[in-house]
């Protein structure tokens, strides 16, 4: 049995949380370490899209929210060997692996005190889902959408995720506001 990403990458760590993350992200750090993950997953030609509240304020405030803590990606569970690849990459890049659930579904890589989140998605009968989380059917077909002077991809369609997640006022920035998850779970 092959062994999965938390095995490999964090020796046994599956589940090493942070506690000492500043309570705001330094924009220009997470700037940087976003499009070092972008220079990664292209490097291995690996499909990576922007997730919650990066995709938030990258559609409302074409920047960070001012007050989010880490960023958020989306990946496909599909290209898992690509995904371990750039992980390791990112390992040179100077990211260090600090969570990754025993599953597969969802991981955290971290650099100068900023972590993203990385949820893998799968693809099954019921649909899309990240571990127990269910999803809509935003990742069948990805829109893109500038960011930071480059581009990136998102959920389609973009405002429709926006709406699922953060209601029909989400245009309107509401301090330590996180997204409502309006999903089931596959699991009772």
């Amino acid at each position: 049995m092959t062994p999965n990403i938390a095995q490999r990458l964090t020796d046994g760590e599956h589940n090493r949380i942070w506690n000492t993350l500043p309570k705001r992200m330094n924009q220009a750090v997470a700037r940087e370490n976003l499009l070092l993950i972008r220079k990664a997953f292209q490097k291995h030609v690996t499909t990576f899209w922007l997730m919650y509240g990066t995709l938030l304020g990258c559609v409302r405030e074409g920047n960070f929210i001012p007050h989010d803590k880490d960023i958020d990606i989306g990946v496909y569970a599909k290209e898992l060997d690509s995904i371990f690849a750039t992980l390791l990459t990112l390992r040179n890049f100077g990211f260090d692996i600090v969570r990754a659930e025993s599953d597969d579904s969802y991981l955290t890589v971290q650099k100068n005190n900023i972590s993203t989140d990385i949820y893998v998605m799968t693809r099954d009968n019921d649909g899309w889902h990240w571990g127990d989380i269910q999803e809509n059917d935003y990742f069948t077909i990805l829109d893109t959408i500038p960011f930071l002077g480059h581009t990136f991809l998102g959920p389609h369609p973009i405002v429709d995720f926006l709406v699922d997640h953060y209601g029909p006022d989400w245009k309107k920035p509401k301090s330590n506001a996180q997204a409502t998850l309006h999903r089931r779970t596959l699991c009772p």
